[in-house]
């Protein structure tokens, strides 16, 4: 089977503007802060305000960023994670009932297109999910760990008939973002970006290139200022930018797909795999950035944002903590996951 890769489609005609520029204020009531659960690790992010002025990538003006204290985890949503929440979802539809794929990754041990040794399937993230399937966990996160959920989801399609691999996967519904929401969510796009730049706008490695590192090469292809800290299709193999042959034709065999998460430096608050393994699904829908954008993006009611590249993206530059991606709710492939936040609240 040919690879499915992650479609970029750049979200905006500047390649650096950020959602940095667009208000997300969170607004999100609860009485009291759910536990964290014991096989998840997840760090404190201190929300705080930022203007266009606090990046050298912010190229929008007359935007004030406000983001409330939350939790966001440690690592991508891994494999083992996801089967975990996931085993024995059913949804009906009508009068039929379907079970959703716990088990849905493409690059795993024995896979000939991801042939990528050394690796443990279950600490590798989980891929080839939708958007509907990552809120859709979150929801069912929540929902085991005695939480209340933060979506409200009406599923309207499971699967789709032109193509196989959307089995068990949810291709189509309505999401809606409920304010008292106490449980796990996917990370706004501005949230996302702020704990990859490290959280702090007064210290240097807000305005790194990348996640917790900053540029050697300077290039948008081949930059190995991402060796400390990503996967990406120039280091697959073993972490060093040049010892893979990229392309689809001419790559070894033996450095595709997925790493293990954490295996690279974490970012100053801790985090890791925020630039590059794979891309990261956010809440927010992309549109064209105004003043009076709302908090979760201008709807455009096809896109939703994906951040941080991945082991295929075609070079460092969509590993960048900046730069913009989007794909259709419905769209999977081997190199598209997720990690969650959760609300603070003292």
């Amino acid at each position: 089977m040919k690879i499915k890769k992650m479609k970029i489609v750049v979200a905006t005609t500047l390649l650096s503007i950020t959602l940095l520029g667009i208000g997300c204020k969170q607004n999100i009531n609860s009485e009291v802060t759910p536990p964290i659960p014991k096989d998840l690790d997840f760090l404190f992010v201190k929300g705080g305000k930022v203007n266009e002025t606090s990046s050298s990538d912010v190229f929008i003006k007359d935007r004030d960023v406000t983001l409330s204290n939350f939790y966001i985890s440690k690592y991508e949503i891994t494999q083992s994670q996801y089967k975990s929440v996931m085993e024995g979802q059913t949804i009906k539809i009508g009068e039929e009932e379907k079970e959703l794929n716990a088990s849905p990754s493409l690059c795993v041990k024995g896979s000939s297109e991801f042939a990528l040794a050394g690796q443990t399937d279950a600490n590798r993230p989980v891929e080839n999910i939708t958007w509907f399937d990552a809120v859709y966990y979150c929801n069912a996160l929540s929902k085991k760990e005695g939480l209340k959920p933060c979506y409200e989801i009406n599923v309207t399609k499971i699967g789709n008939d032109n193509d196989k691999n959307a089995d068990g996967h949810i291709t189509e519904a309505t999401v809606t973002l409920k304010n008292d929401g106490t449980g796990y969510r996917l990370p706004t796009e501005c949230e996302w970006e702020y704990a990859a730049r490290g959280g702090d706008q007064s210290q240097p490695d807000w305005n790194y290139k990348f996640s917790g590192a900053g540029t050697k090469d300077n290039s948008y292809e081949q930059d190995s200022g991402l060796d400390a800290v990503g996967w990406y299709s120039y280091n697959n193999k073993d972490g060093i930018t040049g010892n893979i042959d990229f392309g689809y034709e001419k790559a070894d065999k033996t450095g595709r797909g997925t790493h293990d998460v954490g295996q690279k430096k974490a970012n100053r608050l801790g985090i890791n795999d925020m630039s590059g393994n794979v891309w990261e699904w956010c809440y927010d829908w992309d549109g064209t950035i105004k003043t009076d954008t709302p908090i979760t993006g201008n709807v455009s009611k096809y896109y939703r944002i994906a951040r941080g590249g991945s082991w295929y993206a075609l070079g460092s530059g969509h590993a960048t903590v900046y730069f913009r991606a989007r794909n259709y709710q419905y769209f999977q492939c081997s190199d598209l996951g997720f990690r969650v936040v959760r609300v603070y609240v003292k």
